[in-house]
C-alpha cells in the first residue's frame, strides 16, 4: 500500500512539473518576441 502511495505521488510530482513546463512555454516565446522587437527597433 505505502508502495502505491508513493508511486501516485511521483505521478502527481511529474504531471505538475509537465504543466508548469507548458505553462512557462508561451512566457518564453513571448519574451523571445519581444527581444526580437527591441532589436528591430534599434
Amino acid at each position: 500500500l505505502e508502495e502505491d502511495i508513493a508511486a501516485k505521488e511521483k505521478l502527481l510530482r511529474v504531471s505538475e512539473d509537465e504543466r508548469d513546463r507548458v505553462l512557462e512555454e508561451p512566457h518564453k516565446a513571448e519574451d523571445s518576441l519581444l527581444a526580437a522587437e527591441e532589436a528591430a527597433a534599434k
